[in-house]
């Protein structure tokens, strides 16, 4: 009876402290430079892409090659139709140049899934002069094999 008890008492041990490093790893891994660093790449990206369309005409079927590789589909299907519209009534459309993500506030986290607000501060070249304008997001990355992809880009009022 004894020989068992110390047995159970090794499990928990044992359990306990891998439970503790699991906790750790998630606290070393999903910080605020790393949600930074992954959301500005993923909309540097989203951002060149769509310019691409708009002002040089890239094929939309290569656009959308490109955005699968950083988006789910929903916003993959959303961002085309966008594209889609803005070729059939072109207009006189601002050039977003660059930006930067300020301000993270981590809503809720786990290794598969980021969920935060955010202010973006974009740069955007007018006709005859540049500015920058700062927006509040709320923003969601999942986790799709090795990578996250952007799964909610939502602008808050």
């Amino acid at each position: 009876m004894k020989r068992k008890l110390i047995v159970v008492f090794i499990l928990m041990i044992i359990i306990l402290f891998f439970s503790i490093g699991q906790a750790q790893t998630y606290n070393d891994i999903i910080n605020e430079a790393f949600v930074i660093k992954t959301t500005r790449t993923i909309l540097v990206n989203r951002m060149n892409i769509m310019n691409l369309c708009i002002y040089e005409g890239l094929d939309l079927k290569l656009a959308e090659e490109k955005l699968k590789e950083i988006e789910v589909d929903a916003l993959v299907k959303e961002d085309l139709k966008n594209l889609v519209y803005l070729r059939e009534n072109p207009t006189d459309l601002e050039y977003v140049s660059a930006l930067r993500v300020l301000n993270i506030s981590l809503i809720d986290y786990s290794l598969e899934k980021i969920r935060f607000k955010t202010e973006i501060e974009w740069e955007i070249n007018y006709y005859e002069d540049k500015t920058t304008e700062v927006f509040k997001y709320e923003i969601e990355l999942i986790r799709v094999d090795d990578r996250f992809l952007l799964n909610r880009f939502e602008l808050i009022s």
